[in-house]
């Protein structure tokens, strides 16, 4: 994100990113599946896809041609959605309890995933 903003901050940056879902509908709902179709909501389907486990950002602060410019990326633990790629499957929400979960995760009773703690040398 490169924007001239008055007084930037990451959590305006990425408030911007997941409004991209109120002004762009999501264009390949099937009666199974909904797939990755439209580049213009592709900072919100990064950040709210359901398998990302890990979240970082950066952010930095810069005049450029005499314009105070923002900066902010943020990386996640999957790769970026490709075109045609599946969003989600439809289901009934949430993990099953045991199991459903991406390796080193299991599912808690409230249907989340949650990290395996790793055993204490």
């Amino acid at each position: 994100m490169d924007i001239d903003w008055d007084e930037p901050d990451i959590l305006t940056a990425m408030d911007s990113w997941t409004n991209e879902i109120n002004e762009f509908a999501m264009q390949q709902v099937g009666k199974n599946e909904v797939r990755y179709r439209d580049p213009v909501i592709r900072n919100w389907l990064n950040l709210v896809r359901p398998d990302i486990t890990k979240i970082g950002c950066a952010e930095i602060t810069c005049v450029e041609n005499g314009l105070n410019k923002y900066r902010a990326y943020c990386l996640v633990d999957k790769a970026p959605f490709k075109l045609g790629d599946v969003v989600y499957e439809a289901g009934n929400g949430g993990c099953k309890y045991g199991d459903s979960c991406p390796a080193g995760f299991k599912c808690d009773r409230l249907g989340l995933c949650k990290e395996i703690p790793k055993p204490k040398p």
